[in-house]
């Protein structure tokens, strides 16, 4: 159930990659319940539900995920929630809605510009909505250009989830022990059957890097791990069972093995 709330979490956050669209869409049923009670009351409830009683509730959600292993992907939950039928039926409404010409011309220019803003006003500021944890900056570039010139000397890379996204999205095909999907409800669900019990039991240590590194580096090393790529934590040393750092960066450490495969 901890992995469940970690990676609902991690998804919400995720989402301010592309802007506030989740925050436009409550505003938006507002807007539909406002302008025109009587008719859209059911329309405007029927989200909230879905969100209430399916989306953000992790006991639901691990339900659904027992039933239907392949909803082990949460991601696919949030398509429940229609954002992109909502957020313009709601500007429509209030639009419509306004009997001055004038007035509605106004109007649909500052839901433009609002919508804009919301996003990240149509790629000029390209990053600039996304919150610190999501910005793909030069530092995490040059973790990323570090792992694709391992990969290239055929190492098998071992990352935690922090920087894990940034590695399949943006490396050259990286090998890595395991990906994204290993966030998917503590993977038991059947359909991540290709990692076994020791590859859990390290991403579910990776949590606690600080109490369980040593055991973390013993299992990478078993499994072929050649590098480790972890955001820094309390009582980092140097050097760790059969691994040094090669690499420091002010929020990274990337462990090497000291003898490449």
């Amino acid at each position: 159930m901890r992995a469940l709330a970690d990676n609902m979490y991690t998804l919400f956050q995720n989402s301010k990659m592309e802007g506030s669209y989740f925050l436009l869409f409550a505003i938006s049923l507002v807007v539909l319940f406002s302008v025109n009670e009587r008719k859209n009351k059911w329309l405007a409830l029927y989200p909230v539900a879905i969100v209430v009683l399916v989306v953000a509730n992790p006991v639901t959600v691990w339900l659904l995920s027992l039933v239907f292993p392949v909803l082990g992907n949460y991601g696919q939950l949030i398509a429940l929630i229609p954002l992109l039928i909502y957020i313009p039926f709601a500007a429509t409404e209030l639009i419509v809605s306004i009997k001055n010409s004038r007035a509605r011309v106004a109007l649909f220019l500052i839901l433009l510009f609002l919508i804009s803003v919301c996003g990240n006003l149509f790629g000029l500021f390209g990053g600039d909505t996304k919150i610190e944890e999501n910005h793909y900056n030069d530092e995490r570039k040059q973790i990323i250009a570090y792992a694709d010139e391992a990969s290239r000397n055929g190492a098998l890379i071992l990352a935690d989830d922090e920087i894990l996204p940034f590695i399949t999205n943006y490396g050259d095909n990286v090998p890595i022990l395991y990906g994204q999907d290993i966030m998917m409800f503590n993977s038991d669900l059947g359909i991540l059957d290709r990692y076994d019990d020791g590859i859990i039991a390290i991403h579910n240590m990776m949590w606690d890097k600080t109490e369980n590194f040593n055991s973390i580096t013993a299992m990478a090393y078993a499994y072929g791990c050649d590098i480790i790529i972890v955001r820094r934590f309390d009582r980092a040393r140097i050097f760790e069972g059969c691994y040094d750092i090669d690499l420091q960066t002010e929020n990274y450490l990337v462990y090497k093995v000291r003898e490449l495969r």
